[in-house]
């Protein structure tokens, strides 16, 4: 299948460019092994939904989980931002990724970004403290 040929292609890319760093630290800037892996994940989840391209799969998650760190883990944070968003990311999932990111959103997206996703993680724990005291009652 495509996703998986894609999930392939991104393992592959991040590979070489592992090596490559470890052998050479280059800069950023010409780190193509990187930037190609994350080309083709933004490609693949950006995909219109008619073409079927990691659409409703389990890759499209893992394809925007993965852009997302990736994209956490080189300083960008408006596509780190733009990756959680797309994810529509709800309770257990908030409980789970929100700390994760949380020291990128403070220290690259800026206080902003960082008080939105605290209020979703707060927000899903007093639901929840909220739920369990009713189901207590």
């Amino acid at each position: 299948e495509v996703e998986d040929l894609v999930g392939l292609g991104v393992a592959v890319l991040l590979d070489l460019d592992q090596a490559q760093a470890a052998a050479e630290n280059p800069p950023f800037c010409k780190r193509s092994h990187l930037l190609d892996a994350m080309a083709l994940l933004e490609m693949a989840c950006n995909k219109p939904r008619e073409e079927g391209y990691m659409h409703h799969t389990p890759q499209e998650i893992q394809g925007k989980v993965l852009l997302a760190f990736i994209s956490a883990a080189c300083g960008m944070p408006d596509i780190t931002v733009d990756m959680l968003k797309k994810l529509s990311i709800k309770n257990v999932q908030c409980e789970t990724l929100v700390p994760l990111f949380l020291a990128h959103f403070v220290s690259n997206a800026g206080f902003q970004a960082a008080q939105t996703w605290i209020k979703k993680l707060v927000t899903f724990h007093d639901d929840f403290d909220r739920e369990l005291d009713d189901a207590l009652s």
